[in-house]
């Protein structure tokens, strides 16, 4: 009787060429652990070894599951044995927890030679006796020789005992039998394959041990569960998966495929089945988490969004759920399937919940910043995503796989259909209880195009439509919400950007005069031009001296007036217009107001002094040859002139606003006449309109619906007509009262509210920015404690070769003495952390001297600065946080370090000293501008060249908020700056 032969090319055919790429494969895998009850896959991808690596913390498998089911191609469900009962583990699991499994066909483990030809497995059971580990080694290439049976093929498997991780000894015996195995097949395959196959063996190089302690968890030591492959060498074209374009619409392969892979968008699920993580590790030491949690769209994405739509398709198609527009509105909706024969549907119920974009930021209610974030995620992995049992089914959701033809029907008419599948993203959910006729294709590429899958695809091409047609077209069911709120969206949007752009030209003229102001005044042209009127104005009165008395008179109070005049040009060249009715921001209002201190100053010591020199030099001219009759008449000439200029320029404003006034009268009037003529004309249009159907053979119904949608347009019209005049009627009232009363003005009010918006957003971005360092740092500090553990035991443990390698013990001297050295900076910032210190101590001044003469002695040698403390310093402590005093000490000398190294003087120094009020820092560099001195303690305020503005600031608000203060005690233009740390109490020694 004959047989069926298997060739053990079957393999091949079955895995790696069944998948179309590697991040399908890695899905595959994905679900493998899923299946295996994982909580978290991980994978780490080494460039610089071509290794990949993929960890789980599932199950695992004994020796008899590996042998029996993971060797064995097209084993039943993981659910059952051929008997139909429980696998004993599954007994362990209580009904809730039981998942859905998601692998049939048992060949998603072949897909393993996508990735590369060769594979190390590394296994443990979770239940059972003793749970060994369980190691094998497979090189795929060996399923790709001609002429080969599959019984030929061997497969070398290894148990170690229970909390043991395998080393290289162990592996290369693995190794070594697929190679005698190469060997006895030498004879019957092509010498090509057997050189390529042999070369691949040569080239693993994995310690599994080694890689256990870097990355840990998942981990297999100490007798934990899962299932870990080390893949090595991988295929390269994993880099060009992953590789990140710069086109902002295209997201890298890997990304599409493996993003999303359970349901975490929409917030249904508390924990996802199964947490997946991909990282990327360059070959500079930089490693990049790819698909992490944060990577997709987060529940508050989801939530943020203009419009939602969440409901359940029963089993004949019919939608139940509720339509929210703008967040505004929410309606329960129904819509029904149209289907002839009224019957059940094959695919079964499903669920959908989908959140919708405006294309436009004018048309959208989402925050500016969360719009452009959300916009650019939605170009690179927008789409509707399908899941199965909240894993997620490829490839939907997959932004080049429009797969209910949303674009397609968009290019038709983007009004009338509306949707855009990059505007949207969300969750179609089915399961393998509810749906399953909805069956996967045997190359993981989607569902088989049953009948169940046209009748799926129907029911929510349907839906889209005809949501479409009932809430964003205007003619639609419920088109007036949407276009109503969209219209208030886009006013109001209007009147922002024009609001933004009035003030924004505002504050840079604003800006402008300020810079220019102070450029004069730097540049000592105030000095100049006061010197050059003074010089001009003496030497004319000193001529006058010879002139007769007649035509000194005359002569004096017109030379006093063209002064006076010259005087006044010259003060308006140098004031600034604070704008009316415009808020300032923080810098600007910081600005104004050392104008306004400058300026001050420039009447005091300039303005002011010139005219009474010039004033006494006319009074003593006129003393000396006139009379009292000549001063009258000089002081009368001058007021007249004065009172005449103040009444042409009081005039002339008056005129000006009457001329307003006339204008705006007009503008009113007109309005008005508009309104009232445009429903006039509504009316005698309804009127004929009404007419012309009453007159016909029209039936009551139909006369009846014509009636009430004329009375209701022109309600409509009117009520836009009332709701104008009477925001005008609302505005000019609240000027008037303004007026009357002497209150506040609308511009007034809208000046104050922007002022404190300003103030507001600057405070929001501050602590946001600040959030996001203290977690940035954080992190880090968290990863360094674990890294730099492992480094100290690597060490440790390289010490006992080197003691017995000569060469590399000098290797290893160098290392440990670079470490040391590290170890030793980083030692440094132990006092700057509260965790490390939770409790207040005594903090002497010669403790902290000490520490910053240790973390600064490089730099200040270098740059030949000195820094020294009082005896007085050292002497004096106070009670505190070492992480509040220390880390200011180390920002304020660094800041002095900085500029002095700007300030190329010989002797630069910096001083600790003390005063009763607590200690002071001193240098001697180039001190603060006057126009800065305010504003040296605001956030991102930085006058260097790499700054950012942080280190003060940040200063201040630590010593605040220990009820300390931060003060700039003294300051001197060239002469350096002295700042104050004030204690609330001080220890005397």
């Amino acid at each position: 009787m004959a047989k069926f032969r298997v060739r053990a090319r079957t393999v091949d055919m079955l895995g790696r060429q069944q998948i179309s790429n590697i991040p399908t494969a890695i899905h595959e895998l994905f679900k493998n652990a899923h299946d295996a009850y994982a909580e978290r896959v991980e994978v780490d991808y080494y460039r610089h070894d071509d290794a990949f690596i993929l960890r789980d913390d599932g199950f695992g498998m004994s020796l008899e599951d590996f042998e029996r089911r993971w060797l064995t191609i097209g084993t039943e469900s993981k659910l059952t044995n051929t008997g139909g009962e429980l696998q004993p583990y599954h007994g362990k699991i209580s009904p809730p927890k039981r998942r859905t499994i998601l692998g049939e066909k048992g060949i998603g483990r072949l897909s393993i030679a996508t990735i590369g030809p060769q594979v190390l497995v590394l296994t443990r059971a979770k239940f059972g006796r003793n749970r060994p580990l369980v190691v094998s080694f497979i090189n795929w290439g060996m399923f790709e020789l001609p002429g080969i049976d599959l019984n030929q093929i061997e497969i070398p498997v290894k148990s170690i005992a229970s909390g043991q991780i395998p080393n290289n000894s162990v592996i290369n015996k693995l190794i070594d039998s697929v190679r005698k195995n190469l060997e006895s097949l030498k004879k019957e395959i092509p010498r090509d394959m057997y050189l390529r196959i042999n070369n691949e063996l040569n080239q693993f190089n994995l310690d599994p041990k080694e890689i256990d302690e870097i990355q840990q968890e998942p981990s297999l030591a100490s007798g934990k569960h899962g299932t870990h492959f080390y893949i090595q060498p991988a295929d390269k074209i994993i880099q060009d998966d992953i590789h990140t374009k710069e086109d902002k619409y295209t997201e890298p392969p890997l990304l599409k495929i493996l993003l999303g892979f359970s349901n975490t968008m929409s917030g249904v699920l508390k924990k996802p089945p199964l947490e997946a993580q991909f990282r990327d590790h360059h070959e500079d030491a930089t490693t990049y988490e790819l698909i992490g949690r944060d990577n997709f769209f987060t529940p508050d994405e989801f939530k943020l969004t203009d419009h939602h739509f969440k409901g359940r398709f029963d089993s004949y198609g019919k939608f139940n759920g509720k339509v929210s527009i703008y967040g505004k509105t929410e309606k329960k909706y129904s819509l029904e399937w149209i289907d002839r024969n009224r019957k059940k549907t094959s695919c079964g119920p499903f669920n959908i919940n989908i959140a919708y974009l405006q294309g436009q930021l004018s048309k959208s209610l989402v925050p500016p910043d969360m719009y452009r974030k959300l916009a650019n995620k939605l170009n690179r992995i927008g789409g509707v995503y399908v899941y199965k049992n909240h894993i997620r089914i490829l490839p939907y959701g997959d932004s080049d796989y429009d797969f209910l033809n949303i674009e397609r029907r968009r290019t038709l008419g983007a009004g009338y259909y509306f949707f855009s599948y990059r505007r949207m993203f969300g969750t179609v959910e089915i399961s393998s209880e509810k749906n399953p006729n909805l069956m996967e294709k045997s190359g993981r590429e989607g569902f088989r195009e049953n009948k169940a899958y046209r009748e799926f695809k129907d029911i929510l091409e349907n839906f889209l439509q005809k949501i479409a047609g009932d809430f964003f077209r205007e003619e639609g069911k419920y088109g007036h919400i949407y276009e109503k709120l969209k219209t208030d969206i886009e006013k109001r949007e209007k009147i922002r950007q024009e609001r933004a752009a009035q003030v924004k030209r505002a504050h840079n003229k604003l800006a402008n005069e300020l810079e220019s102001f102070f450029i004069r005044i730097n540049r000592g042209e105030h000095e100049t031009d006061l010197a050059e009127i003074r010089l001009k104005y003496l030497r004319i009165t000193e001529k006058y001296e010879e002139l007769p008395r007649k035509e000194l008179t005359e002569k004096v109070i017109h030379t006093e007036h063209r002064f006076r005049v010259a005087m006044r040009n010259i003060r308006e060249s140098y004031e600034v217009t604070y704008p009316k009715g415009i808020g300032l921001n923080k810098t600007l209002r910081r600005d104004y107001t050392a104008y306004e201190a400058q300026y001050e100053k420039l009447e005091k010591d300039y303005f002011i002094p010139i005219e009474k020199e010039l004033s006494e030099k006319i009074s003593n001219l006129l003393t000396t040859i006139g009379t009292q009759t000549d001063t009258k008449k000089r002081y009368n000439a001058v007021l007249a002139k004065t009172s005449k200029e103040a009444k042409d320029s009081i005039c002339e404003i008056v005129n000006n606003t009457k001329s307003e006034l006339t204008k705006f009268q007009d503008i009113v009037e007109n309005n008005l006449r508009s309104g009232i003529d445009r429903i006039d004309k509504l009316i005698n249009n309804s009127l004929l309109e009404f007419r012309k159907l009453s007159g016909s053979k029209a039936t009551h119904k139909k006369i009846s619906e014509l009636h009430i949608k004329l009375e209701n347009k022109i309600l409509n019209i009117t009520k836009e007509e009332i709701q104008k005049v009477e925001r005008l009627s609302y505005s000019l009232r609240n000027y008037f009262e303004a007026i009357v009363n002497n209150k506040y003005t609308p511009d007034e009010l809208t000046e104050a509210l922007e002022e404190k918006l300003e103030e507001l957003t600057e405070e929001i971005d501050e602590s946001a920015e600040l959030l996001h360092i203290g977690m940035a740092l954080g992190i880090i500090q968290h990863e360094f404690l674990n890294t730099i553990k492992q480094v100290r035991g690597g060490i440790q443990r390289l010490k006992p070769w080197a003691e017995t390698n000569p060469e590399l013990f000098n290797l290893y001297k160098e290392i440990q003495a670079s470490f040391e050295h590290l170890a030793g900076y980083l030692k440094l910032f132990d006092p700057l952390s509260r965790r490390l210190n939770p409790t207040k101590i005594k903090i002497t001044g010669e403790e902290v001297y000490i520490f910053l003469i240790n973390m600064f002695s490089e730099r200040i040698k270098k740059e030949n600065i000195s820094l020294n403390a009082t005896e007085k310093f050292k002497s004096k402590s106070v009670i505190g946080f070492t992480s509040t005093f220390y880390p200011s000490f180390v920002n304020l000398v660094d800041n002095s370090i900085y500029w002095l190294s700007e300030y190329r003087d010989k002797n630069r120094s910096i001083i600790l000293d003390t005063n009763r009020n607590g200690f002071t820092i001193k240098d001697n560099g180039p001190g603060v501008e006057e126009r800065y001195k305010d504003r040296i303690f605001d956030f991102g305020f930085t006058r260097k060249t790499t700054g950012r503005g942080m280190g003060l600031y940040i200063t201040r608000e630590a010593l605040r908020r220990e009820d300390h203060e931060l003060i700039l005690l003294h300051n001197e233009e060239g002469k350096g700056v002295t700042f104050q740390i004030m204690l609330k109490s001080i220890i005397k020694e």
